[in-house]
């Protein structure tokens, strides 16, 4: 099997399913991380959700050695790809947070926080569609969780402040993230990411993001106007 992909925990291969004869993709996680209830709360994420927008979850399974959860396969680069490589547009890019965000509503509507959008978690498919990928961190509505009040799960260049500081999260958290990714590929930068993994802390504990006309002037009022409430400080008060 072909590596497509490598994570902190992971590692990703391109596969065949014989019965049915199509490419999937499939995640091995070693089995002594200890991470079985993290994969299992995955499973259960994956199987309230169905939308063109998310990649859909097939099987699971597990050996003596690993942990194996088998996907569709998205043939395409992840946004973090293509934000480095060939950054697409404004128009594309708009698009792209439009695929995420009517995704993360279906999710939130079934009781499903991401709570870990960044563009190395979303792929692109061949008609440019963004699908949401990795439910590692999610979390489910009527469970506890992985984490409780004052712990920290997610990647911190892309955290709303309040889950940067360790407090409960909604779907709001999720907008927030959405919203930066949109941000950092209308301007070219993400300004929470500092020049040191505490700086990065702190900012974004912080949250404050400069309003994104004074980096694009050029950019529609109305999408502006978006884009700078989807990243306001209070989760109340994104849209």
């Amino acid at each position: 099997m072909e590596v497509i992909g490598r994570g902190a925990t992971s590692r990703v291969y391109r596969a065949l399913d014989r019965a049915t004869g199509h490419e999937v993709a499939v995640k091995e996680i070693p089995v002594d991380l200890g991470l079985e209830k993290r994969v299992a709360a995955e499973i259960r994420a994956a199987a309230r959700l169905e939308h063109p927008g998310v990649v859909r979850m097939l099987d699971w399974g597990e050996d003596s050695e690993s942990l194996y959860l088998v996907s569709e396969l998205v043939d395409g680069p992840s946004l973090e790809q293509v934000y480095a490589e060939a950054p697409p547009g404004d128009r594309a890019t708009a698009q792209m947070a439009a695929d995420v965000l009517e995704a993360l509503d279906h999710a939130h509507e079934r009781g499903v926080i991401h709570r870990d959008i960044k563009p190395a978690n979303i792929l692109v498919d061949g008609h440019g569609h963004a699908r949401v990928t990795d439910l590692g961190v999610a979390r489910l509505s009527g469970e506890s969780g992985m984490t409780q009040t004052g712990g920290v799960v997610g990647t911190m260049a892309y955290m709303a402040p309040e889950q940067a500081t360790g407090e409960q999260v909604t779907g709001a958290a999720d907008v927030w993230a959405a919203t930066l990714v949109l941000y950092e590929g209308l301007t070219g930068r993400n300004p929470l990411l500092g020049s040191s993994p505490a700086d990065t802390v702190r900012r974004a504990s912080l949250g404050e993001i400069p309003p994104i006309r004074n980096l694009r002037p050029d950019l529609p009022t109305r999408l502006a106007k978006a884009i700078d409430a989807g990243l306001a400080p209070h989760p109340q008060a994104r849209p």
